[in-house]
């Protein structure tokens, strides 16, 4: 129903291992063990203050252009003034519990709940290691959720006629926060923002990492055309003139789907009921409107 676009899983680690390698063998030159200390940056170019973890000295990069892929805790974010950028932010009063565990996948596709007690997800990994995501409360912790705990719950959230879940052990559990956030525009001079520097979105939908690749494809492509055209400064404008609109198209079906999917909570029982409702409505247009479920389809695979 996507129109012929098709969704292709490529794992990160595998993405990351290529790309450097490709690099490497293109004449480019990685830093390892350098950490990133100050970013300073003048009319005629910016710098890169660093230091050499291996031989704990100082190294400084000269550069025309920085982009920033240190994610939102990285210096490039920090880096810029405040008041230089537009933050828009959005917070969720649940959280995802995510597990791996040592157990074939239950399905050759994703699966998502939408149940009363709250939505779970199952993702196959590999033949032998699965990855599954309960929704629990925001002020649950670890302890609160024991191996026979969590089993009880995808058992009962994800349970369908028919079907089995796969049992295993599970070996990794980590506490997911949900937000959102987005900066415009994505950058300040001469320093440009990518991936999570410049925006952050839930993992409903798994658009995290297509988004940001498809900042340095961008950012690449107007760089690349500045320097072969002689372009002047204002070219640059464009990077984040093309990728906003993408970016909140992103941002806006992966909330979307997390509000369809997620059971409503909050002390307003009559507000709760009514939401209840608003995700019923969602849910079956998506099974019997071919044009809503076309339309989800597209932006699930991604639209580019």
């Amino acid at each position: 129903m996507s129109g012929g676009d098709v969704h292709y899983v490529y794992p990160q680690s595998d993405l990351n291992e290529d790309l450097i390698q490709k690099y490497l063998n293109n004449g480019g030159k990685l830093l390892f063990h350098h950490e990133g200390k100050k970013i300073v940056q003048t009319d005629e170019n910016v710098q890169v203050e660093c230091e050499d973890l291996d031989c704990q000295k100082a190294v400084t990069i000269q550069a025309d252009f920085v982009a920033g892929c240190d994610g939102y805790h990285g210096i490039a974010r920090q880096s810029i003034p405040t008041g230089a950028v537009e933050i828009y932010t959005k917070e969720y009063n649940y959280r995802w519990l995510a597990i791996l565990a040592y157990a074939p996948p239950s399905a050759q596709h994703p699966l998502y709940s939408a149940h009363p007690d709250g939505f779970a997800g199952h993702m196959l990994r590999n033949s032998k290691i699965s990855r599954y995501y309960l929704q629990i409360s925001s002020t649950d912790t670890l302890e609160d959720w024991q191996n026979e705990r969590i089993w009880a719950n995808l058992r009962k959230r994800l349970a369908k006629e028919g079907w089995k879940l796969n049992e295993g052990e599970i070996f990794q559990k980590q506490i997911m926060e949900l937000r959102n956030y987005v900066m415009e525009p994505m950058g300040y001079r001469r320093l440009f923002m990518a991936g999570d520097a410049a925006h952050i979105i839930t993992p409903m939908g798994g658009k995290g990492l297509n988004i940001a690749v498809q900042d340095a494809g961008v950012l690449a492509e107007t760089l690349i055309s500045y320097y072969l055209e002689n372009q002047d400064s204002s070219y640059l404008e464009r990077y984040s003139q093309i990728r906003l609109p993408y970016i909140w198209r992103a941002q806006e079906f992966s909330y979307s789907m997390l509000k369809m999917l997620h059971s409503p909570s909050g002390e307003n029982l009559e507000d709760v009921r009514f939401r209840r409702k608003l995700r019923e409505s969602k849910l079956e247009q998506l099974t019997t409107s071919l044009t809503f479920a076309k339309d989800f389809a597209r932006n699930y695979v991604g639209i580019v």
